[in-house]
């Protein structure tokens, strides 16, 4: 029998070669979406609901993927409310007149 594979063996052989493989990428993804998870669902507790918002969800998105550290995601957040304060109060763009 050589070269044979029983049917136990087989199956076990097919479930381990479809179980997907995780890199350091995947688990720090898993982490960091978890951890995303739960400080979005404490912004809504507390009456400031982020998952609402493309721009913060983006941020929160490269932050997960890896491509940004947390400190760059929080400079560009606060970049972000910084540039929506002066939309707010100057809508046509004119910042010099009040």
């Amino acid at each position: 029998m050589d070269g044979v594979v029983s049917g136990g063996a087989a199956i076990c052989c097919l479930l381990l070669a479809s179980l997907r493989i995780h890199t350091k990428q995947d688990i720090l993804m898993n982490s960091r979406g978890s951890i995303a998870q739960r400080v979005i669902e404490r912004a809504r507790d507390r009456g400031v609901p982020i998952d609402g918002d493309p721009d913060a969800m983006a941020l929160v998105s490269l932050w997960i993927t890896g491509e940004i550290h947390a400190d760059e995601m929080r400079k560009r957040y606060v970049a972000l409310l910084n540039e929506r304060k002066v939309r707010v109060r100057h809508p046509l763009g004119d910042e010099g007149a009040e």
